[in-house]
């Protein structure tokens, strides 16, 4: 069972942000993912650090820390991302919680920006940010600023992939109440755990990702390529569950889904029978997805510019396929066309 180490003398009695951060055999980053969030220009702040029972010096490496700020728990046993980030949540006791990895770093202004960003929209449940790679010998890797902005592309990409990069990710104490906090239950209390959350946040709030770099994020190469075919099932086990959800009982099946996925989110031909699945599924899927999030319940603007991006990305497919046979490019110009159609309905 986790145990608090001995807690600072004074702490903050009101923090704006609670930042929260699991920790298991960090010794080679953890000082500098703690420090990127002590030196935040957002100083209101408590960080709440979860040993998950780590055998190098980790512990040794908190201890020499004498914040008032920071809050050390240490699990007696390793309960994995899911269940140490739990612990970090039931301590938490700011409106605002923010998802720190333990070998990552915030830039200085992160927390301040995305505070910000919530205090514009109140009903705003939880919201992501762009993030720069960490390379080989802590330099830049490049910018990863693929994840969608708006709450509409996001609803649509949670049903195939997860669009937030975690440790990028900031919500309200408040929704994390009321959806539950990680799923510790089977493998994905180690890994997907942050999509199958965001998903459930998402099913009930509105979600963004802050188009500008405000972490750095570091790619364990080696680790990443030894998880990667387990992340990769276990993604597409809640990408499953998401669109059962929609659908009710009624989901698709693997096949399609994939198909779908390669339709909307890769730059690549298709063989003839993938398209066709993929057809398929996004009449069934679409219809549904329009009838819970659009019609009726969305602002013009924001329906106008979902629509005529889901119609650019279905006639780039049609363009990219034209080995295929004029029946199939057909289907997909015409789906196309009753895409852009709705845009301006």
């Amino acid at each position: 069972m986790p145990a608090a180490a001995p807690q600072p003398k004074c702490r903050l009695t009101s923090p704006a942000v609670s930042v929260i951060m699991a920790v298991h055999n960090g010794e080679a980053h953890i000082r500098e993912a703690v420090d990127s969030i002590l030196s935040q220009t957002l100083s209101n702040l408590e960080l709440i650090v979860v040993d998950d029972a780590s055998t190098d010096a980790t512990a040794e490496v908190l201890a020499r820390y004498d914040d008032p700020r920071i809050m050390r728990l240490r699990n007696g046993r390793r309960l994995g991302p899911s269940g140490a980030r739990n612990c970090a949540l039931r301590m938490a006791r700011a409106p605002l919680i923010a998802i720190q990895d333990a070998d990552d770093i915030s830039l200085p202004h992160r927390l301040e920006t995305q505070a910000e960003f919530f205090a514009e929209d109140p009903a705003l449940g939880a919201a992501g940010a762009y993030a720069a790679v960490i390379g080989r010998a802590g330099r830049d890797g490049g910018t990863m600023s693929y994840p969608p902005t708006r709450d509409l592309e996001i609803k649509w990409a949670l049903l195939f992939w997860n669009p937030f990069i975690h440790t990028s990710v900031m919500v309200r104490r408040s929704v994390v109440e009321e959806t539950g906090g990680y799923d510790e239950e089977g493998d994905l209390a180690w890994l997907a755990e942050d999509y199958e959350l965001l998903s459930r946040i998402n099913r009930k709030y509105r979600t963004a990702n802050v188009a500008e770099v405000l972490v750095r994020y570091r790619i364990n190469p080696a680790g990443a390529s030894a998880r990667f075919g387990e992340l990769q099932r276990l993604s597409e086990e809640v990408s499953g569950r998401n669109v059962s959800w929609l659908l009710g009982d009624n989901g698709l099946d693997v096949e399609t889904l994939q198909a779908m996925r390669r339709f909307w989110f890769e730059r690549k031909s298709m063989s003839p029978s993938d398209l066709r699945r993929a057809l398929t599924g996004n009449k069934i899927l679409h219809q549904a997805f329009l009838s819970r999030y659009v019609e009726g319940g969305t602002l013009r603007a924001s329906r106008a510019r979902f629509y005529l991006g889901c119609a650019r990305r279905a006639f780039g497919q049609a363009l990219r396929n034209s080995q295929l046979e004029p029946s199939c490019r057909a289907s997909m110009l015409l789906s196309t066309l009753k895409l852009a159609l709705k845009a301006v309905m």
